[in-house]
């Protein structure tokens, strides 16, 4: 979904694009990690920490974001690339930073009598960055 502005990617989705909206929508956009509402707080000082939480809340209800908990309890959040979008995450256990990894393979469950909502998968291992700084 990263494709196309946050203006148009709001309007997609049926929501109110404001200077924050959008502010925060970027702010998640251009990463290369996952961000924590904590980090938006700290980047985007002209915006209230009350705003933040209700325009991640509103964007993850209408699914142009996910939120992933990491091991220490912190949400964080990225951009889907579509609704129900077959991606996982992969915990640096060095840096504590989440990255997006897409998922290639289609996962076969044989759950019965039950409805699925979501299904989580969470890689933790050290990232190439890190392996790199080891290394030298």
């Amino acid at each position: 979904m990263s494709e196309g502005n946050a203006e148009e990617i709001l309007k997609r989705f049926n929501i109110r694009p404001n200077r924050n909206r959008i502010k925060v929508l970027n702010a998640i956009i251009g990463r290369d990690h996952t961000v924590s509402a904590v980090e938006l707080i700290s980047d985007l000082k002209d915006i209230d920490k009350t705003t933040i939480y209700r325009t991640l809340d509103l964007f993850e209800k209408k699914m142009i974001i996910m939120k992933d908990v990491d091991l220490d309890g912190v949400g964080h959040y990225c951009i889907r690339s579509k609704p129900n979008d077959p991606h996982t995450h992969f915990y640096c256990r060095e840096c504590h930073k989440t990255m997006c990894k897409e998922i290639d393979k289609s996962i076969e469950l044989n759950i019965v009598d039950e409805m699925v909502d979501s299904i989580e998968i969470k890689i933790v291992g050290v990232c190439k960055d890190c392996l790199q700084k080891k290394r030298s």
